[in-house]
């Protein structure tokens, strides 16, 4: 049974092959580790994308992932919990959706749980604020004494 893996010590050649205009060239740095050295290679890779020969446009083989705000949804979740818990939910379906390759979706889904964290923090100040106020300002000018009440 013959097995195509790499050791660290083999080198796999590869002919060179022309590019077509859905293939883009990516340089990709890899890394030798030996006993006493490590040795520093460079390489050009040619990807296909299956997307881009469908559509006709070409897509970057290698994209920054957009921002999943989870930190601010783990925030959120312990002021608000519903709000929290959507937040949550939303932050990991942005980052689900980027690893499936669906940038846009990924980059709607972060900024939809960037919102609701903040509109779950907000109610969360409201709240707080009403009970203060409730509290400390329209209970004790409401009724100051049990006895002053005259009941019929």
């Amino acid at each position: 049974m013959e097995t195509d893996a790499l050791t660290l010590n083999e080198q796999k050649e590869v002919p060179p092959r022309k590019i077509t205009d859905n293939e883009e060239r990516t340089t990709v740095h890899f890394l030798s580790v030996s006993n006493s050295s490590i040795i520093q290679s460079k390489c050009s890779v040619t990807e296909t994308n299956p997307e881009s020969e469908a559509t006709g446009r070409q897509t970057s083989p290698i994209s920054r992932k957009p921002q999943n705000y989870l930190t601010l949804a783990l925030i959120t979740l312990l002021f608000n919990f519903p709000f929290g818990c959507a937040a949550i939910i939303l932050s990991l379906l942005s980052s689900k959706s980027f690893f499936k390759g669906n940038q846009k979706e990924s980059a709607r889904r972060g900024r939809l749980a960037k919102w609701v964290s903040i509109i779950g923090l907000a109610v969360a100040v409201v709240v707080v604020l009403f009970i203060i106020v409730y509290d400390f300002v329209i209970v004790p000018n409401v009724i100051d004494n049990i006895g002053d009440l005259k009941l019929p």
